[in-house]
Protein backbone atom coordinates (compact mmCIF):
# COMPACT_ATOMS: atom_id res chain seq x y z
CA UNK A 1 0.00 0.00 0.00
CA UNK A 2 1.40 3.11 -0.83
CA UNK A 3 1.19 5.84 2.13
CA UNK A 4 2.17 10.10 1.86
CA UNK A 5 5.12 11.48 3.92
CA UNK A 6 3.35 14.17 5.58
CA UNK A 7 4.07 18.25 4.77
CA UNK A 8 7.41 19.90 6.44
CA UNK A 9 9.51 22.69 5.68
CA UNK A 10 12.09 21.99 3.65
CA UNK A 11 15.55 22.39 5.41
CA UNK A 12 18.31 23.37 3.21
CA UNK A 13 21.58 25.39 4.58
CA UNK A 14 22.71 28.81 5.19
CA UNK A 15 25.13 31.18 5.76
CA UNK A 16 24.98 32.51 9.17
CA UNK A 17 26.55 35.39 8.19
CA UNK A 18 28.23 36.88 5.27
CA UNK A 19 31.64 36.17 5.58
CA UNK A 20 31.05 32.93 7.70
CA UNK A 21 32.00 29.63 6.60
CA UNK A 22 29.32 28.36 9.58
CA UNK A 23 26.09 26.87 8.12
CA UNK A 24 22.57 26.37 9.97
CA UNK A 25 19.61 24.80 8.93
CA UNK A 26 16.40 27.17 8.32
CA UNK A 27 13.03 26.39 7.22
CA UNK A 28 12.13 28.18 4.08
CA UNK A 29 8.93 26.70 2.75
CA UNK A 30 6.44 23.97 3.72
CA UNK A 31 5.99 21.38 0.69
CA UNK A 32 4.98 18.06 0.31
CA UNK A 33 8.06 15.44 -0.48
CA UNK A 34 9.68 16.62 -2.80
CA UNK A 35 10.91 13.52 -5.04
CA UNK A 36 14.10 15.40 -5.69
CA UNK A 37 14.88 16.34 -2.12
CA UNK A 38 16.93 18.76 -0.97
CA UNK A 39 20.51 17.88 -1.46
CA UNK A 40 22.93 19.41 1.70
CA UNK A 41 25.21 21.84 0.18
CA UNK A 42 28.98 23.08 0.35
CA UNK A 43 30.45 21.52 4.04
CA UNK A 44 26.99 21.37 6.00
CA UNK A 45 25.19 17.93 7.05
CA UNK A 46 21.97 17.37 7.73
CA UNK A 47 21.74 15.72 11.75
CA UNK A 48 19.48 13.89 12.58
CA UNK A 49 18.76 13.35 15.88
CA UNK A 50 17.97 9.84 17.69
CA UNK A 51 15.78 9.96 21.09
CA UNK A 52 14.56 7.12 23.70
CA UNK A 53 14.39 7.10 27.44
CA UNK A 54 17.82 4.98 27.55
CA UNK A 55 20.88 5.37 26.21
CA UNK A 56 21.08 1.26 26.54
CA UNK A 57 18.23 1.26 24.57
CA UNK A 58 19.43 3.01 21.41
CA UNK A 59 22.97 1.32 21.54
CA UNK A 60 21.04 -2.73 21.97
CA UNK A 61 18.32 -1.92 19.34
CA UNK A 62 19.62 1.15 17.04
CA UNK A 63 23.36 0.82 16.62
CA UNK A 64 23.29 -0.61 13.10
CA UNK A 65 21.01 2.23 12.26
CA UNK A 66 23.27 4.76 13.47
CA UNK A 67 25.98 3.59 11.62
CA UNK A 68 24.01 3.38 8.31
CA UNK A 69 22.88 6.58 8.70
CA UNK A 70 26.57 8.00 9.41
CA UNK A 71 27.72 5.74 6.36
CA UNK A 72 25.09 7.86 4.49
CA UNK A 73 26.90 10.95 5.17
CA UNK A 74 24.24 12.14 8.20
CA UNK A 75 25.36 13.45 11.68
CA UNK A 76 23.92 11.54 14.01
CA UNK A 77 22.89 12.85 17.98
CA UNK A 78 21.13 10.68 20.27
CA UNK A 79 19.00 12.25 22.97
CA UNK A 80 18.68 10.24 26.14
CA UNK A 81 19.39 10.02 29.55
CA UNK A 82 23.25 9.37 29.90
CA UNK A 83 23.90 5.82 31.34
CA UNK A 84 26.86 3.20 30.75
CA UNK A 85 26.55 3.10 27.08
CA UNK A 86 27.45 6.42 26.32
CA UNK A 87 30.40 6.13 25.49
CA UNK A 88 29.43 3.03 23.39
CA UNK A 89 27.14 5.25 21.56
CA UNK A 90 29.74 7.68 21.06
CA UNK A 91 32.32 5.04 19.48
CA UNK A 92 29.70 4.45 17.07
CA UNK A 93 30.61 7.69 16.09
CA UNK A 94 27.66 9.54 17.25
CA UNK A 95 27.12 12.56 19.57
CA UNK A 96 25.31 12.77 22.73
CA UNK A 97 23.12 15.03 24.53
CA UNK A 98 21.66 13.84 27.86
CA UNK A 99 18.14 14.36 28.55
CA UNK A 100 16.70 12.97 31.82
CA UNK A 101 13.78 11.20 31.72
CA UNK A 102 12.06 10.10 34.61
CA UNK A 103 9.75 6.64 34.68
CA UNK A 104 5.68 6.92 35.51
CA UNK A 105 3.61 9.28 35.21
CA UNK A 106 4.87 12.83 36.81
CA UNK A 107 3.24 15.90 35.76
CA UNK A 108 5.96 18.06 37.21
CA UNK A 109 8.89 16.39 35.91
CA UNK A 110 7.00 15.66 32.72
CA UNK A 111 5.95 19.87 32.19
CA UNK A 112 10.01 20.00 32.34
CA UNK A 113 10.94 17.20 29.94
CA UNK A 114 8.44 19.74 27.32
CA UNK A 115 10.86 22.31 27.90
CA UNK A 116 13.87 21.10 28.11
CA UNK A 117 13.00 19.18 24.30
CA UNK A 118 11.96 22.76 23.17
CA UNK A 119 15.05 24.40 24.36
CA UNK A 120 16.98 21.82 22.95
CA UNK A 121 15.51 21.45 19.77
CA UNK A 122 15.32 25.16 19.13
CA UNK A 123 19.51 25.63 20.01
CA UNK A 124 20.69 22.29 17.96
CA UNK A 125 17.85 22.83 14.76
CA UNK A 126 18.14 18.73 13.95
CA UNK A 127 16.92 18.12 10.32
CA UNK A 128 14.98 15.47 11.47
CA UNK A 129 13.99 13.72 14.85
CA UNK A 130 13.31 9.98 14.99
CA UNK A 131 11.92 8.87 18.23
CA UNK A 132 11.50 5.91 20.01
CA UNK A 133 10.07 5.05 22.68
CA UNK A 134 6.68 6.86 24.80
CA UNK A 135 7.96 9.65 26.44
CA UNK A 136 10.42 11.15 23.29
CA UNK A 137 7.30 9.88 21.05
CA UNK A 138 5.10 12.23 22.61
CA UNK A 139 7.15 15.37 24.10
CA UNK A 140 9.51 14.62 21.41
CA UNK A 141 7.53 14.97 19.36
CA UNK A 142 4.75 17.06 20.13
CA UNK A 143 7.87 20.02 20.70
CA UNK A 144 9.54 19.33 17.31
CA UNK A 145 6.37 19.77 15.52
CA UNK A 146 5.62 23.19 17.21
CA UNK A 147 9.27 24.04 16.11
CA UNK A 148 8.58 23.40 12.69
CA UNK A 149 11.07 19.89 12.72
CA UNK A 150 9.84 16.46 10.97
CA UNK A 151 9.32 13.78 12.94
CA UNK A 152 9.76 9.85 12.67
CA UNK A 153 8.00 7.87 15.32
CA UNK A 154 7.66 4.32 16.44
CA UNK A 155 5.49 2.86 18.32
CA UNK A 156 6.87 -0.46 19.48
CA UNK A 157 4.01 -1.68 21.61
CA UNK A 158 1.24 0.17 23.89
CA UNK A 159 2.54 -1.22 27.16
CA UNK A 160 0.24 -0.73 29.64
CA UNK A 161 -1.37 2.05 29.87
CA UNK A 162 -3.52 1.41 27.03
CA UNK A 163 -4.54 -2.19 29.04
CA UNK A 164 -7.91 -0.47 30.65
CA UNK A 165 -9.97 2.13 29.86
CA UNK A 166 -9.27 5.26 32.52
CA UNK A 167 -8.64 8.82 32.82
CA UNK A 168 -4.55 8.04 32.19
CA UNK A 169 -5.03 6.46 29.33
CA UNK A 170 -7.82 9.35 27.90
CA UNK A 171 -5.31 11.68 28.67
CA UNK A 172 -1.99 9.83 26.44
CA UNK A 173 -4.19 9.44 23.55
CA UNK A 174 -4.82 12.55 23.64
CA UNK A 175 -1.38 13.23 23.86
CA UNK A 176 -0.51 11.38 20.88
CA UNK A 177 -3.11 12.92 18.72
CA UNK A 178 -1.00 16.17 19.34
CA UNK A 179 1.94 14.90 19.23
CA UNK A 180 1.82 13.01 16.27
CA UNK A 181 -0.40 14.59 14.07
CA UNK A 182 1.95 15.83 11.66
CA UNK A 183 4.74 12.45 12.35
CA UNK A 184 5.34 9.89 10.01
CA UNK A 185 4.67 6.99 12.42
CA UNK A 186 6.10 3.49 12.16
CA UNK A 187 4.34 0.50 14.10
CA UNK A 188 5.81 -2.79 14.99
CA UNK A 189 2.23 -4.69 14.51
CA UNK A 190 -1.18 -4.29 12.52
CA UNK A 191 -3.22 -3.89 16.43
CA UNK A 192 -1.39 -0.81 17.32
CA UNK A 193 -1.67 0.56 13.96
CA UNK A 194 -5.57 -0.52 13.58
CA UNK A 195 -6.23 0.83 16.80
CA UNK A 196 -3.94 4.24 16.38
CA UNK A 197 -6.24 5.21 13.01
CA UNK A 198 -9.35 3.70 14.22
CA UNK A 199 -9.38 6.37 17.21
CA UNK A 200 -7.90 9.34 15.05
CA UNK A 201 -4.69 9.41 16.93
CA UNK A 202 -3.00 8.92 13.37
CA UNK A 203 -3.68 8.99 9.43
CA UNK A 204 -3.39 5.83 8.05
CA UNK A 205 -1.78 7.29 4.93
CA UNK A 206 0.90 8.61 7.55
CA UNK A 207 1.70 5.06 8.52
CA UNK A 208 3.54 2.22 7.94
CA UNK A 209 4.50 -1.11 9.45
CA UNK A 210 7.48 -2.08 10.20
CA UNK A 211 8.84 -6.60 11.48
CA UNK A 212 9.63 -5.10 14.51
CA UNK A 213 13.04 -3.37 15.31
CA UNK A 214 14.82 -6.48 13.07
CA UNK A 215 17.11 -9.09 13.71
CA UNK A 216 20.68 -9.11 12.83
CA UNK A 217 20.71 -12.41 10.79
CA UNK A 218 24.14 -12.47 10.89
CA UNK A 219 24.74 -12.04 14.37
CA UNK A 220 21.96 -14.23 15.16
CA UNK A 221 22.87 -17.18 13.38
CA UNK A 222 22.67 -20.76 13.86
CA UNK A 223 26.93 -20.61 13.05
CA UNK A 224 27.29 -18.86 16.87
CA UNK A 225 26.26 -22.23 18.45
CA UNK A 226 29.68 -23.50 16.96
CA UNK A 227 31.19 -20.60 17.94
CA UNK A 228 30.07 -20.02 21.40
CA UNK A 229 29.87 -24.17 22.45
CA UNK A 230 33.00 -25.14 19.76
CA UNK A 231 30.68 -27.56 18.84
CA UNK A 232 27.80 -27.65 16.57
CA UNK A 233 24.46 -27.88 19.00
CA UNK A 234 21.50 -29.75 18.29
CA UNK A 235 17.94 -29.88 19.79
CA UNK A 236 18.10 -33.03 20.60
CA UNK A 237 16.84 -34.28 24.16
CA UNK A 238 20.81 -36.53 24.88
CA UNK A 239 21.88 -33.29 27.42
CA UNK A 240 18.84 -32.04 29.52
CA UNK A 241 16.01 -29.71 27.98
CA UNK A 242 16.97 -26.38 28.28
CA UNK A 243 14.47 -23.87 28.49
CA UNK A 244 15.35 -19.96 28.44
CA UNK A 245 12.92 -17.02 28.90
CA UNK A 246 14.73 -13.70 28.37
CA UNK A 247 13.45 -10.46 28.75
CA UNK A 248 12.20 -7.24 31.02
CA UNK A 249 10.96 -8.97 34.27
CA UNK A 250 7.95 -7.77 34.77
CA UNK A 251 5.17 -10.09 35.49
CA UNK A 252 3.21 -8.77 32.71
CA UNK A 253 5.95 -10.69 30.18
CA UNK A 254 4.73 -13.96 31.56
CA UNK A 255 7.52 -14.58 34.14
CA UNK A 256 4.68 -15.52 36.79
CA UNK A 257 3.39 -18.34 34.04
CA UNK A 258 6.92 -19.64 33.02
CA UNK A 259 7.34 -20.03 36.89
CA UNK A 260 4.35 -21.63 37.64
CA UNK A 261 4.92 -23.86 34.48
CA UNK A 262 8.22 -25.10 35.55
CA UNK A 263 6.98 -26.08 38.99
CA UNK A 264 4.52 -28.36 37.02
CA UNK A 265 7.36 -29.98 34.88
CA UNK A 266 9.67 -30.23 37.51
CA UNK A 267 7.18 -32.93 38.82
CA UNK A 268 6.36 -35.01 36.03
CA UNK A 269 10.15 -34.81 33.83
CA UNK A 270 13.30 -35.19 34.87
CA UNK A 271 15.40 -34.50 32.37
CA UNK A 272 14.55 -30.26 31.93
CA UNK A 273 15.90 -27.30 32.88
CA UNK A 274 14.39 -23.83 32.85
CA UNK A 275 16.33 -20.82 32.75
CA UNK A 276 15.60 -17.29 33.41
CA UNK A 277 17.77 -13.83 31.67
CA UNK A 278 16.40 -10.75 32.20
CA UNK A 279 17.33 -6.94 34.03
CA UNK A 280 15.10 -6.80 37.16
CA UNK A 281 13.60 -3.45 37.05
CA UNK A 282 13.25 -2.33 40.98
CA UNK A 283 11.74 0.65 39.96
CA UNK A 284 8.73 -0.87 37.98
CA UNK A 285 5.83 -1.11 40.05
CA UNK A 286 4.82 -4.58 38.15
CA UNK A 287 8.47 -5.80 38.29
CA UNK A 288 9.75 -9.40 40.01
CA UNK A 289 11.63 -8.83 43.21
CA UNK A 290 15.26 -9.55 43.63
CA UNK A 291 13.70 -11.76 46.81
CA UNK A 292 11.25 -13.57 44.24
CA UNK A 293 13.79 -14.63 42.16
CA UNK A 294 15.97 -15.78 45.54
CA UNK A 295 12.90 -17.99 46.22
CA UNK A 296 12.55 -19.61 43.18
CA UNK A 297 15.68 -20.74 43.56
CA UNK A 298 15.85 -21.73 46.72
CA UNK A 299 12.96 -24.13 45.90
CA UNK A 300 14.84 -25.76 42.86
CA UNK A 301 12.45 -24.35 39.96
CA UNK A 302 14.16 -22.10 37.76
CA UNK A 303 18.00 -20.79 37.47
CA UNK A 304 18.13 -17.58 37.08
CA UNK A 305 21.28 -16.28 35.05
CA UNK A 306 21.23 -12.48 35.66
CA UNK A 307 21.37 -10.25 32.91
CA UNK A 308 24.26 -10.17 29.88
CA UNK A 309 25.11 -8.10 27.32
CA UNK A 310 25.88 -11.33 24.64
CA UNK A 311 22.29 -13.43 25.15
CA UNK A 312 23.90 -15.62 22.27
CA UNK A 313 26.14 -17.35 24.77
CA UNK A 314 22.37 -18.56 26.66
CA UNK A 315 20.38 -19.38 22.85
CA UNK A 316 23.13 -21.33 22.10
CA UNK A 317 22.72 -23.31 25.32
CA UNK A 318 18.97 -23.28 25.02
CA UNK A 319 16.65 -26.24 23.46
CA UNK A 320 13.44 -23.97 23.59
CA UNK A 321 12.71 -19.92 23.56
CA UNK A 322 9.72 -18.95 25.82
CA UNK A 323 7.85 -15.61 26.29
CA UNK A 324 3.75 -16.25 27.96
CA UNK A 325 4.04 -12.14 27.54
CA UNK A 326 0.43 -10.43 27.48
CA UNK A 327 1.90 -7.35 27.67
CA UNK A 328 1.39 -4.22 24.92
CA UNK A 329 4.54 -5.75 22.69
CA UNK A 330 5.80 -4.32 19.58
CA UNK A 331 7.52 -7.31 18.05
CA UNK A 332 9.79 -8.89 21.00
CA UNK A 333 13.34 -8.52 19.64
CA UNK A 334 14.02 -11.77 21.98
CA UNK A 335 11.74 -13.69 19.79
CA UNK A 336 13.34 -12.70 16.76
CA UNK A 337 16.97 -13.53 18.20
CA UNK A 338 16.06 -17.23 19.19
CA UNK A 339 14.26 -17.80 15.89
CA UNK A 340 16.78 -16.20 13.86
CA UNK A 341 19.80 -18.95 15.70
CA UNK A 342 17.34 -21.65 14.65
CA UNK A 343 15.53 -22.29 18.02
CA UNK A 344 11.68 -23.09 18.17
CA UNK A 345 10.04 -20.83 20.46
CA UNK A 346 6.95 -20.82 22.64
CA UNK A 347 5.09 -17.71 23.08
CA UNK A 348 1.19 -15.80 23.33
CA UNK A 349 -1.39 -15.25 20.81
CA UNK A 350 -1.48 -11.77 21.53
CA UNK A 351 -0.43 -8.49 19.89
CA UNK A 352 3.39 -8.53 18.55
CA UNK A 353 4.15 -11.78 19.99
CA UNK A 354 1.84 -14.12 17.39
CA UNK A 355 3.84 -11.84 14.33
CA UNK A 356 6.98 -14.05 15.39
CA UNK A 357 5.42 -17.44 14.97
CA UNK A 358 4.17 -19.29 12.44
CA UNK A 359 1.90 -21.97 15.28
CA UNK A 360 3.26 -25.35 14.55
CA UNK A 361 5.56 -24.76 12.13
CA UNK A 362 8.39 -22.03 13.43
CA UNK A 363 7.04 -22.41 17.17
CA UNK A 364 3.79 -22.95 19.19
CA UNK A 365 1.32 -20.58 20.63
CA UNK A 366 -0.33 -20.14 23.50
CA UNK A 367 -3.23 -18.55 25.36
CA UNK A 368 -2.38 -15.64 27.64
CA UNK A 369 -2.26 -16.11 31.31
CA UNK A 370 -3.07 -19.81 30.97
CA UNK A 371 -0.35 -22.10 32.66
CA UNK A 372 -2.12 -25.48 31.83
CA UNK A 373 -1.82 -24.44 28.23
CA UNK A 374 1.83 -23.09 28.47
CA UNK A 375 2.53 -26.52 30.79
CA UNK A 376 1.05 -28.54 27.99
CA UNK A 377 2.69 -26.59 25.16
CA UNK A 378 6.18 -27.02 26.87
CA UNK A 379 5.79 -30.81 27.49
CA UNK A 380 4.66 -31.40 23.86
CA UNK A 381 8.02 -29.45 22.89
CA UNK A 382 9.92 -31.61 25.40
CA UNK A 383 8.58 -35.16 23.68
CA UNK A 384 8.51 -33.91 20.26
CA UNK A 385 10.80 -35.54 17.85
CA UNK A 386 14.58 -33.95 17.55
CA UNK A 387 13.91 -34.02 13.63
CA UNK A 388 10.73 -32.03 14.52
CA UNK A 389 12.27 -29.77 16.39
CA UNK A 390 14.94 -28.83 14.01
CA UNK A 391 12.69 -28.15 11.20
CA UNK A 392 11.20 -25.78 13.11
CA UNK A 393 14.49 -24.20 14.34
CA UNK A 394 15.18 -24.04 10.38
CA UNK A 395 11.77 -23.17 9.00
CA UNK A 396 11.97 -19.95 11.74
CA UNK A 397 15.05 -19.42 10.84
CA UNK A 398 14.50 -18.95 7.19
CA UNK A 399 11.36 -16.44 8.06
CA UNK A 400 13.66 -14.26 10.20
CA UNK A 401 15.76 -13.60 7.07
CA UNK A 402 13.42 -13.76 4.93
CA UNK A 403 11.15 -10.84 6.79
CA UNK A 404 12.18 -9.83 9.76
CA UNK A 405 16.23 -9.08 8.83
CA UNK A 406 17.30 -5.63 10.55
CA UNK A 407 18.16 -4.48 7.06
CA UNK A 408 14.86 -4.24 5.85
CA UNK A 409 13.94 -2.10 9.10
CA UNK A 410 16.98 0.04 8.73
CA UNK A 411 16.06 0.27 4.68
CA UNK A 412 12.85 1.66 5.77
CA UNK A 413 14.14 4.23 7.94
CA UNK A 414 16.83 5.65 5.20
CA UNK A 415 13.91 5.65 2.87
CA UNK A 416 11.43 8.15 5.13
CA UNK A 417 14.53 10.14 5.71
CA UNK A 418 14.66 11.25 2.16
CA UNK A 419 11.29 11.32 1.71
CA UNK A 420 10.90 13.95 3.74
CA UNK A 421 13.21 15.58 2.00
CA UNK A 422 16.63 15.66 4.12
CA UNK A 423 19.45 14.20 2.11
CA UNK A 424 22.94 13.85 2.75
CA UNK A 425 25.98 14.97 0.84
CA UNK A 426 26.89 11.23 -0.46
CA UNK A 427 23.69 10.67 -1.21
Amino acid sequence: MQTSMPSYPVWVPVVDEPQSNTHTWLATSRISPNPLGIVCMGHSTPTLWISANTTWYVFNFRARLIRTLLEQGFAVTVVAPADDYVQRVEALGAKHINLPMAGGANPIRDAWLIVRFWQLLGRHRPAILLSFTPKPNIYGALTARLRGIPVVANIAGLGQAFATENWLRRIIKWLYRLALRRAYVFFQNLEDQAQFVAEHLVERDKTERLPGSGVDTEHFSPRARRSVLGREKDLSTEEPFTFLMVGRLLWDKGVGEYVEAARHLRADTDNALFHLLGFIDTRHPGGVTHDDIRSWERDGIIDYLGYSDDVRTHYAQANCVVLPSYYREGVPRTLLEAASMGLPVITTDTAGCRDTVEDGVTGLLVRPRDVDDLVNKMRAMVHMTDDARQRMGSQGRGRMCRDFSEKLVIQRYVDAVKRLGVISNVA
